[in-house]
């Protein structure tokens, strides 16, 4: 598996998670290039796109031909501007990606529980102060998930 990160504090930690090769995309502007250089030039199969308007070009460029972006965030911006040849020649499929139904939702925990799953968890801020969760969220100051405590 191959990560990015804009910074190189996460470096590690994405290591210890389990990615093989971790690339910082505030370094490496053009980051597809290396990730295609890493899977043997011929791209990903699967690039999973939290960036949007920041990334989704270099997601578009990081997959092999017939590879699926899917779009699952837009912490970069959400109105996008990229050059379609790439993903018409290359076959390349953008999908967005949903929280789902509460059906899905419970399935998901069950399947947490199940397979002994540890999410990790950046922050946890009280109700009170959800807007400093998402104001550090939004600084990339968060590894992990933010969670907002209700009691």
């Amino acid at each position: 598996m191959i990560a990015t990160t804009g910074s190189d504090d996460k470096r590690e930690k994405l290591k210890q998670l389990g990615a093989d090769e971790v690339i910082n995309y505030k370094t490496n502007k053009n980051w597809s290039e290396e990730v295609n250089k890493l899977n043997n030039g011929s791209g990903v199969d699967i690039t999973l796109d939290m960036g949007g308007a920041a990334s989704l070009e270099q997601s578009i460029l990081s997959v092999a031909m017939g590879g699926y972006v899917g779009l699952t965030g837009f912490l970069g911006g959400a109105s996008v501007t990229f050059q379609l040849a790439p993903a018409i020649m290359n076959y390349v499929r953008l999908q967005g990606n949903s929280v789902g139904s509460r059906s899905d939702f419970e399935d998901m925990v069950d399947a947490i529980e199940i397979n002994n799953i540890k999410p990790v968890v950046g922050m946890v801020v009280p109700f009170n102060e959800y807007q400093k969760g998402f104001e550090a969220l939004q600084k990339g100051q968060v590894f992990g998930k933010l969670v907002i405590r209700f009691n």
